[in-house]
């Protein structure tokens, strides 16, 4: 055999780690969902960059904000 492992052994195939026909109700309920659930959609890198950048500026602006509120509250 040439030192090669062979898997027809039921003492490796034995374990908890078998495919039973049934599948377990959180599997199940995850199916279904997956199925019902259409699609994600599809971003371009574009809309991507577009959104990172919006949120970059909407966060600068917050912390600009929150820095002129603490300078007036410290003067």
């Amino acid at each position: 055999m040439n030192g090669s492992v062979t898997m027809g052994s039921n003492e490796y195939n034995s374990g908890s780690n078998n495919n039973n026909s049934e599948a377990s109700p959180a599997r199940e309920e995850y199916r279904k969902e997956a199925e019902s659930s259409p699609p994600p959609a599809k971003v371009s890198k574009r809309d991507k960059e577009r959104e990172r950048d919006r949120e970059r500026r909407e966060r600068r602006e917050r912390d600009r904000e929150r820095e002129e509120r603490d300078r007036g509250k410290v003067q």
